[in-house]
């Protein structure tokens, strides 16, 4: 999921998307370095989209979800504070195969539309927008 920014955060920064999260289950969301509730998540922010996963899913798909995020959790002192957010969800996605580990990502890298051509996301669908 991406969180869009605010007009302020645009202009300041030139960032489309303020965070990025991984759905973990259907009640949680994995979320800069944290696991919070989903609806928690979803009533904080105004603007969120989603891309969703159309792939089939590996065995023991949800174990080794879990497995990848607690191994970001314990990652994450790897990066700046600059990379952290990127790398956290990055970090998952690697340890499940989906792609390379990189360590200076930002939510825009993984946005549909980023020019950023080192992570292979096709995998993911368009963005949906909630």
């Amino acid at each position: 999921m991406l969180v869009g920014s605010t007009d302020l955060d645009i202009t300041l920064n030139d960032e489309l998307w303020k965070h990025v999260a991984l759905v973990i289950s259907a009640t949680r969301i994995y979320s800069y370095g944290q696991i919070v509730e989903t609806k928690l998540f979803f009533e904080e922010y105004d603007f969120i989209c989603v891309r969703q996963l159309e792939c089939p899913r590996p065995l023991r798909f949800q174990k080794k979800l879990v497995d990848a995020v607690a191994s970001s959790m314990a990652q994450s002192y790897r990066v700046s504070a600059e990379y952290k957010e990127g790398f956290e969800i990055g970090h998952v996605l690697y340890k499940m195969g989906f792609m390379p580990e990189i360590e200076e990502l930002r939510p825009h890298h993984f946005s549909i539309g980023t020019p950023y051509k080192k992570l292979n996301l096709n995998m993911y669908s368009e963005h949906l927008f909630y």
